[in-house]
């Protein structure tokens, strides 16, 4: 399961990446490290509006649902969804993979790798670490609030050879995949090949440190580039 994401970008650099304007842009602060387990909110464009970023309560949650985030979140965990092994029956997802996709904005995820023994953090970025999009979906509650998910699917080897021990990384998409992706006028089944032969990124990594595990130890610094050796020594 992916519960943490990185969006250490301005403002401007996300701006100027999407071609699209914060509704609230004091609303938005970088962070090193976002903890969907904490009823977080992520930067999100809309396929009903391209040109305007919004944010979106991490863990999608029916639109006519009246008990809270945390609630729902204790029943079932939508931080993410498997693309590939989508229940067509399923009423949360089925519905707004037609109708509400959306872009997740952010500058990295997470990876781990098994050495000796141990599982080791890996911190994922592309060049720059320029923002990128995750692809997807959204409700928008009755009171007005968004609510999305990340869709994650099988890596296929498209991470080379970067660690990662699930084999699962979110569905990422460059600039012309992503407007295909929020296109209203074609369904998720029109998306179908757009989701497994996507644009593949120039992914890079590198260890974190190992306390990036533990929930309540949260810090910017906690994804600079440390080497095995250094990881190993503490």
């Amino acid at each position: 399961m992916f519960y943490k994401l990185s969006n250490t970008a301005t403002i401007n650099e996300i701006e100027e990446e999407f071609q699209a304007k914060f509704e609230f842009p004091n609303l938005y602060e970088p962070s090193a490290v976002i903890n969907g387990l904490d009823e977080s909110t992520l930067p999100i464009i809309t396929s009903n509006n391209l040109k305007q970023i919004r944010f979106g309560i991490w863990g999608m949650l029916p639109q006519s649902l009246e008990e809270n985030w945390k609630v729902f979140q204790n029943l079932t965990n939508t931080l993410n969804i498997n693309v590939e092994h989508l229940d067509w029956d399923d009423f949360l997802y089925a519905e707004a993979l037609d109708r509400r996709r959306c872009i997740i904005i952010t500058t990295g995820f997470f990876t781990s790798a098994l050495f000796n023994g141990k599982v080791y953090p890996h911190y994922v970025y592309l060049d720059d670490h320029r923002p990128f999009a995750v692809a997807g979906v959204y409700n928008q509650l009755d009171d007005g609030f968004l609510t999305c998910s990340v869709l994650i699917k099988k890596t296929h080897d498209e991470l080379g050879k970067i660690p990662n021990l699930l084999h699962y990384k979110p569905l990422i998409f460059g600039p012309y995949d992503r407007e295909h992706w929020l296109n209203q006028k074609l369904s998720y089944e029109n998306l179908k090949d757009l989701v497994k032969s996507h644009q593949v990124q120039d992914y890079h990594s590198h260890p974190v440190s190992k306390e990036f595990y533990d929930n309540d130890i949260l810090y910017d610094e906690i994804i600079k580039s440390r080497t095995f050796i250094d990881i190993l020594a503490l």
